[in-house]
């Protein structure tokens, strides 16, 4: 039994979460499929879940009012930030190219303003968040180094005072 046979026999089993929750593992392991991002949008709305349902459907041909409502409530979780809103987005629903989007997504897209940011391979990190993590990770792994140099000659002199 696939992934998606085994995410509709959850559906039909009433277990929303676990089908939401394939669904979306699949779509990261395959890529973007725009009817798969729309199902999951529908399911996250059933699970009443407007976040997750938006974050699914800003990357679907998927229409309607509700669909609308959906995608605002995600925009607004994100304060209408183009970065922090593709930052949520499924990686294997970000494509490398927008022409690489049905012309129904391009388009809503273009008009969110979300347009560059969703590309994928395109940086969701500010180069002051990167320059900061850049330089935590230095001292993190200093503080390591540190701490290893200094067991090193703790544990030698201990050998040294056993020996002598």
């Amino acid at each position: 039994m696939s992934a998606l046979e085994r995410a509709e026999a959850d559906i039909i089993a009433g277990n929303y979460g676990l089908a939401r929750m394939r669904l979306e593992s699949y779509v990261s392991s395959e890529g973007y499929d725009a009817a798969l991002l729309s199902r999951i949008g529908q399911i996250c709305y059933d699970m009443h879940d407007p976040f997750n349902a938006g974050r699914m459907w800003v990357v679907s041909p998927a229409q309607g009012e509700h669909v609308d409502r959906a995608i605002d409530f995600f925009l607004k979780s994100a304060h209408h930030d183009p970065r922090q809103a593709a930052g949520q987005i499924l990686p294997g629903a970000r494509r490398p190219s927008l022409d690489d989007y049905p012309p129904k997504v391009q388009e809503r897209l273009r008009q969110l303003g979300l347009a560059e940011a969703v590309i994928e391979g395109k940086t969701t990190m500010t180069p002051r968040k990167r320059a900061f993590r850049d330089r935590m990770a230095v001292g993190v792994f200093m503080a390591i180094a540190l701490a290893c140099v200094g067991s090193c000659v703790v544990g030698l002199k201990t050998i040294v005072s056993w020996a002598f």
